[in-house]
Order: structure tokens, then C-alpha cells, then sequence
């Protein structure tokens, strides 16, 4: 049985058929995954780039009051850049999120086709999938390493496209930012911001979630066979 998944264009891809054994497992090809890696490298490229560019016309010193008011107007100006790029940032993380929960309903419709978030009691769709998932594949839910991760950042999502989450989510965010040198927390907005670092490892909760599953799925699949 050969399992493909996919989300709109993208496919997560488990080589698997009737005649494969154990030993012949190979790891997922994350296509959609690695080009959002791509896009994530370019921003953080284009954000540095810029941020030199600025830098490099600031005065070493002030002989006069208008090399001051440069030194101040680069300033501001780096800020307004920190702003643009924090909007790019964020929506690089909705769009890893969207791509999990794309290639986890897939999962979810390619093992019972009649899937339906409907019929599962979660408080989110990814969280309905993860619960469908680990039912039928019968995964111990204390082997998962990487979930309470994964929702580390769904709650970061939840809070850039909702803004208005629970007091005890945000008081969760905030434990988060204390321990986390990618997040931070202006207390005068109340609100967060997070860094490409923080996004990129967002994608490698992805990718160590989404491959542990299609192994076991290869599992399930061969012990269906055997």
C-alpha cells in the first residue's frame, strides 16, 4: 500500500506498499515543509540585509546636530523595520500551522475517508486529528515527544489571529517568553512578539510530529499485511 497525503499541492510521502518490510522504512519527503523553510531562509536573509543597509549610514560620531538627528531618524527607522518584519514573521507561522493542519486532516481522510471533525470532542481541528489519529493507529499518547511542544505554538498562533484568548492561556504564553529567548513580551501593548528562530523551530516540531506518525503508519500498515 502506497500512503500519500496531501494539502493543496503539497504531500507528505510514506513509501510504503504490501511487500515492504520493517527494515525498509524510509522517512517522509515534507515537500510543503521544505519550501516553507525556503520562504522562512529568504525573510531572514532580507530582514538582516536590511537592517545592515540602515546601519551602515549611521554616523561613528556627531560633529554636528544633523549627523544627531540621523543617529535618531536610523533609529526610528530600524524600528519600523522591526515592525514590517514582525508581521512577516507572524504570518510565516499561521502558514506553518495552516500546513500541519492541512497534512493532518489528510492523514485523517486517507486512513477512514468518511473523517469528519464533527464527530471527534476537541477543543481545535489539529487537536480532533491528533486524537483520531492516535485511536486508530492505537499510538500510547505517552510516547509522543513532540505534541505538548506543537501546542506551545498553536497557542502562540491562537493569540497573533484571535488576540482575544483565555486569562489562562495568556498567563501560559507568558511563562513562555520568561523561559524563552525567542519571545517577547511588551507590557506596556501586553502584547508578543517572536523571533525566525522561534518559527524555524516550529517546523522542526512539525517534522518530528508528522514523520513519528508516518512511521506509525508504516507499522499499522505492515501489521495489516504480515
Amino acid at each position: 500500500m502506497r500512503f500519500l497525503l496531501y494539502s493543496v499541492k503539497d504531500k507528505i510521502m510514506s513509501r510504503l506498499n504490501n511487500d515492504t518490510s520493517i527494515s525498509e522504512y524510509e522517512p517522509p519527503m515534507l515537500f510543503g515543509l521544505e519550501s516553507l523553510d525556503k520562504y522562512l531562509s529568504v525573510l531572514d536573509t532580507f530582514i538582516n540585509e536590511k537592517i545592515d543597509n540602515v546601519n551602515d549610514i549611521r554616523p561613528k560620531d556627531f560633529a554636528n546636530e544633523e549627523e544627531f538627528l540621523l543617529d535618531g531618524f536610523i533609529d526610528e527607522h530600524i524600528i519600523e523595520l522591526g515592525g514590517i518584519s514582525q508581521i512577516l514573521i507572524e504570518s510565516a507561522l499561521v502558514s506553518y500551522y495552516s500546513y500541519l493542519e492541512g497534512q493532518l486532516f489528510s492523514i485523517c481522510k486517507g486512513l477512514d475517508s468518511s473523517f469528519d471533525y464533527g464527530k471527534i470532542k476537541a477543543d481545535s481541528d489539529i487537536q480532533k486529528c491528533r486524537k483520531f489519529i492516535f485511536e486508530t493507529l492505537n499510538i500510547d499518547e505517552k510516547k509522543e515527544k513532540e505534541w505538548n511542544s506543537i501546542m506551545k505554538f498553536h497557542l502562540m498562533r491562537k493569540f497573533i489571529v484571535h488576540a482575544n484568548i483565555s486569562e489562562k492561556n495568556y498567563q501560559n504564553l507568558l511563562k513562555g517568553a520568561e523561559i524563552n529567548d525567542e519571545i517577547w513580551f511588551n507590557s506596556k501593548t501586553k502584547d508578543f512578539s517572536i523571533s525566525i528562530e522561534y518559527v524555524k523551530e516550529f517546523s522542526k516540531s512539525i517534522s518530528a510530529f508528522l514523520s513519528e506518525i508516518d512511521h506509525q503508519i508504516f507499522l499499522y500498515n505492515h501489521c495489516r499485511f504480515v
